[in-house]
């Protein structure tokens, strides 16, 4: 974890501090005080697949145009989801603008122009999470209809909220606790951008959901944790629904589990050079005999006699 605060320079370097803050903390932008006399403080934890931060700062105008875009120094590009706490801002992005209030969130994308503008002083907690990443896992075309739209933290999103902002304050006060609290923040992070999308989008057609949950079975196949509950939560679901999603058809949730892991399975192996233990490791099987068992009962076969029949008709 790492404080700044323009309390450790003099008040004359404050503002080109605070831009050097911004970069380090988030990505590099043009920032111009609203106020006589300008104070920031960021307190951000990087956690390998997501970063949090607490932020809180008077008056200023923020901008990301073109040059910064062509010339940045970031290796890769962040989607950004800012929690309101106290204060109001504006976001412009993508051919929109977004009046964000306490009680909101809205999200950006470095990769696109933005602009941010606070009149007076503010805080936020702000959710950093590598875009391409962020929208695979939700099982989304990366795009920007969900880029500067505010949202309103209610239903799930407000469970989402809350857990995120004592998130941040547990990694001011006790960050040897954060250390329970990161498996559940990574899933979280992980699906903000199927929250978001599920509290703008009408009801998707049953086709719709199942191509869904197919995508984030998927995405999530190497976790050999993965099941009903797991799923429910990452397309954002009861688990009473998702089992209802699949009544009508022939086959469940947890058969199509196998089904991925099996039809995975095979592809992986027509990789001669690729170990069988590994096949069975980035399927999601805990161990070997039990990777053996289900693929024998679903092909009659084991893993290696597929490996070799498949050598055969490949040759013939």
């Amino acid at each position: 974890m790492t404080r700044w605060s323009t309390d450790e320079v003099d008040r004359q370097h404050a503002v080109d501090y605070w831009r050097n803050v911004r970069r380090q903390a988030y990505v590099d932008v043009g920032t111009d005080p609203t106020t006589p006399e300008f104070h920031g403080e960021v307190t951000s934890g990087e956690y390998g697949t997501f970063a949090l931060s607490t932020k809180h700062a008077s008056g200023e105008h923020i901008r990301r145009g073109p040059r910064r875009l062509t010339h940045g120094d970031e290796d890769e590009d962040y989607l950004f989801a800012a929690f309101q706490i106290s204060g109001t801002g504006m976001l412009q992005q993508a051919g929109r603008s977004a009046v964000v209030s306490p009680g909101a969130f809205a999200l950006y994308d470095s990769s696109l122009p933005f602009e941010l503008h606070y009149e007076g002083p503010y805080e936020q907690v702000v959710v950093r999470l590598p875009a391409e990443r962020a929208y695979a896992l939700a099982g989304l075309r990366r795009g920007t209809d969900l880029l500067a739209v505010p949202l309103d933290c209610k239903g799930a999103m407000s469970a989402v909220a809350a857990f995120f902002v004592n998130f941040a304050e547990t990694q001011q006060r006790d960050p040897d606790g954060v250390e329970f609290l990161l498996p559940h923040a990574s899933g979280l992070a992980s699906t903000l951008l199927t929250y978001a999308s599920s509290t703008q989008a009408p009801e998707a057609p049953e086709f719709l959901r199942h191509n869904e949950v197919t995508s984030f079975i998927r995405t999530h196949l190497a976790d050999p944790d993965l099941d009903a509950d797991t799923i429910a939560t990452g397309v954002q679901m009861s688990r009473r629904s998702l089992y209802r999603l699949f009544e009508d058809t022939d086959t469940s949730v947890m058969s199509l589990l196998r089904s991925v892991r099996i039809d995975t399975a095979k592809d992986l192996l027509r990789d001669r050079g690729r170990p069988v233990s590994a096949v069975a490791r980035e399927t999601g099987f805990s161990n070997l005999s039990h990777f053996y068992r289900t693929f024998r009962s679903e092909t009659g076969m084991t893993p290696g006699d597929f490996r070799e029949l498949d050598g055969v008709a490949r040759s013939a």
